[in-house]
């Protein structure tokens, strides 16, 4: 837990910087790094979701399984979240990266509003579900036109 208390208060201490002192504040070199600090910051944030995120997980999953207090006792439900969040990420990344239309380097702002509202509506389901101890759902309707266009992307 001790590493995502790190990178927090490091984006507190870099947004208030920012706030008073403008984006320029950020951009200074780290002769010792070679790089930037903006840079270094980036690349921390990434290595703490990536790395650190995922070790945390399984072991909070393997100390309750030890303990005997999982909500789900079979691996399938317990990768159900994980496959729909996964599925929610994935595909619209990939039709975004394989449009015809260019639509990653042309609209990224609308594909960073359309994962966003996908992502967060399988998060709230999630929590949702989680909360009234009840089955996640495996799928979500805001990725079938995903699915449906992604086969069709070649054609034309």
């Amino acid at each position: 837990m001790f590493e995502f208390c790190c990178a927090e208060q490091l984006s507190l201490v870099m947004y208030i910087a920012a706030w008073l002192r403008g984006v320029e504040a950020l951009q200074f070199y780290i002769p010792v790094l070679g790089v930037t600090f903006s840079e270094c910051y980036a690349a921390t944030l990434l290595i703490t979701t990536l790395v650190f995120s995922p070790i945390c997980s399984l072991m909070n999953v393997y100390l309750s399984y030890q303990a005997g207090t999982l909500k789900q006792t079979k691996l399938s439900e317990q990768l159900a979240p994980g496959i729909l969040l996964g599925l929610t990420l994935l595909l619209p990344i990939v039709w975004a990266f394989l449009s015809r239309a260019d639509i990653m380097n042309t609209e990224t702002r609308w594909i960073y509003w359309l994962q966003g509202i996908i992502y967060s509506n399988a998060t709230c389901r999630l929590i949702v579900s989680q909360m009234s101890s009840t089955r996640c759902n495996r799928w979500s309707w805001m990725i079938a036109p995903f699915c449906v266009i992604l086969p069709d992307r070649k054609s034309g």
